[in-house]
């Protein structure tokens, strides 16, 4: 049994699209057939990961959140899940919350939600955007558990990519002990506990599965992938990478569907 761990966006999905292409989803349906077990390790909210793995055929658990949740798709439930620290995480929203170069997406078990800033029109809210479904509304003056009924356990925090370095530099400064960052898009920075990576939450669903590190593939293309070095017997890189995560590559991939089901036969020798 191999196990194929894939990253969403900019390894199956290009930037900025929504929907999978009808190759990728034909040959992902194809795996299982080859005795290859298929699972997300994506930044991406659960909500938004399911149908991308129900159109892929995917039944093993997913990674969400850059590891802070790992959910069956078949079932819906949680399998594990590392919430950031209460106080953390009130911290956080509170110091952004008013700031004009933020949107903060909290995200909990249940439901993902957008914290209202004065500082932004409505129009340019992120959620707007096409293929985005509205989320729940949070006022910070609210308590942030009442409001939630829980505490998050990712913060993404969209800004233009000009502002995300004064943005995290920020953050780092006050939350470098207490919490993960993670570069999963140019206008998005994710926060999450400290503890958490996708590398980590790879580790314990390998553990989960019973799978040897000699049996997994791993597909990525940006920095919050790096981790998921340690637990890949084979990695596979879009060319479009960092040079800090290509330098790990055993396979670089080229742009385009056809290139990435090729790498994808030659990690498994499959035809």
């Amino acid at each position: 049994m191999k196990l194929l761990i894939t990253d969403v966006d900019g390894s199956l999905l290009p930037f900025g699209q929504a929907e999978l292409s009808p190759t990728i989803i034909d040959f992902f349906r194809t795996l299982p057939a080859q005795d290859v077990r298929v699972t997300f390790a994506t930044g991406k909210p659960f909500a938004r990961a399911l149908p991308l793995a129900e159109a892929l055929g995917i039944t093993t658990p997913i990674i969400c959140a850059n590891g802070a949740l790992i959910k069956d798709p078949v079932t819906k439930q949680t399998l594990f899940r590392e919430p950031i620290d209460e106080a953390v995480a009130r911290e956080v929203i509170q110091l952004l919350a008013h700031d004009a170069r933020c949107q903060l997406y909290p995200e909990t078990d249940k439901a993902l939600f957008f914290v209202k800033n004065p500082a932004i029109p409505e129009a340019a809210w992120r959620h707007r955007r096409p293929g985005w479904k509205i989320p729940t509304a949070y006022d910070p003056a609210t308590d942030l558990v009442e409001a939630m009924q829980d505490v998050p356990h990712k913060i993404a925090v969209s800004t233009h990519p000009d502002d995300r370095a004064s943005v995290e530099e920020l953050l780092r400064s006050r939350f470098a002990d207490t919490l993960s960052f993670f570069h999963s898009k140019p206008d998005i920075l994710d926060l999450a506990a400290k503890t958490v990576d996708k590398g980590t939450a790879a580790r314990w669903l390998m553990d989960f599965l019973h799978i040897r590190q000699e049996d997994v593939i791993v597909i990525g293309d940006e920095m919050n992938d790096i981790p998921l070095c340690a637990v890949a017997g084979q990695l596979l890189v879009r060319e479009h990478a960092p040079d800090a995560l290509l330098k790990h590559a055993d396979i670089v991939i080229k742009s385009g569907d056809e290139a990435l089901i090729l790498a994808i036969k030659q990690a498994l020798a499959i035809s």
